[in-house]
């Protein structure tokens, strides 16, 4: 007896011990020039974006704004990084297992990139700079994601997996 109540463990212990995968549910084809190509211009322009960005004069203190202003900055100077790796890694050969952890991050500072620059005003350069930045990545998310999955902050689920529970 206790054989057969084991078999079904056995079974199902080798899928338990393989480490987390990339999610496969991607919208689009993988093609690493077309990728490599659009990671590369998002790097230049989330550089020229924190640049620009830095320019503006600050918020006056008391504004509401300056707060918002300094999470924004922190969160571009991650996207700067993020941009920059996972340029670096495509141009190195790197394919999607290699950069997935690393688009996975971007995704999550995009978004928040997203939330916090609606608390903010926005001017040109920095404004123009910010949509071409959003195009790239709207551009870049299929090769990685389901388009219509929603950013998680840790890890991806399974298509059709609930959501995991808010601590």
């Amino acid at each position: 007896m206790k054989h057969a109540t084991l078999r079904p463990v056995v079974l199902i212990l080798p899928f338990l011990l393989l480490p987390a995968l990339p999610c496969l549910a991607q919208s689009a084809k993988w093609d690493q020039a077309r990728v490599t190509s659009l990671a590369v211009e998002l790097s230049e322009v989330a550089v020229e974006l924190q640049r620009s960005f830095r320019r503006q004069p600050p918020q006056p203190i008391g504004s509401g704004q300056a707060r918002a202003r300094a999470m924004f900055q922190d969160s571009l100077r991650v996207l700067g990084t993020e941009t920059r790796s996972l340029a670096a890694e495509l141009e190195g050969g790197g394919g999607i297992d290699e950069t997935w952890p690393i688009a996975r991050r971007l995704r999550v500072v995009v978004r928040d990139l997203r939330e916090e620059g609606r608390r903010i005003s926005w001017k040109d350069p920095v404004a123009s700079q910010a949509r071409r930045a959003d195009e790239l990545v709207t551009q870049l998310a299929p090769f990685f994601f389901d388009a219509n999955a929603p950013v998680q902050e840790s890890t991806c689920a399974p298509v059709g997996a609930a959501p995991a529970p808010a601590n």
